[in-house]
């Protein structure tokens, strides 16, 4: 994780993965990328309506909404 805002004027701070918290994160993003590429649901339709749907929308005193995502043959 970045200390400092992004910014094209200058590269990221990569000696920061030296620090355990920091690599941590860089390592769950990691994981999560891997996941949304390796899992089509997440991405196999994601321009058409047919690859989302609603399961909750209506639980706002929980704060509470849940979608199904779905991709071609699952």
């Amino acid at each position: 994780a970045q200390r400092r805002e992004w910014s094209e004027a200058r590269a990221l701070d990569w000696n920061l993965l030296e620090f355990r918290p920091h690599r941590g994160v860089w390592q769950t993003v990691r994981d999560l990328n891997y996941l949304y590429r390796s899992r089509p649901a997440l991405h196999g339709r994601d321009c058409e309506p047919e690859g989302f749907s609603w399961l909750i929308v209506d639980d706002s005193q929980n704060s509470v909404f849940a979608w199904l995502r779905s991709s071609p043959g699952g």
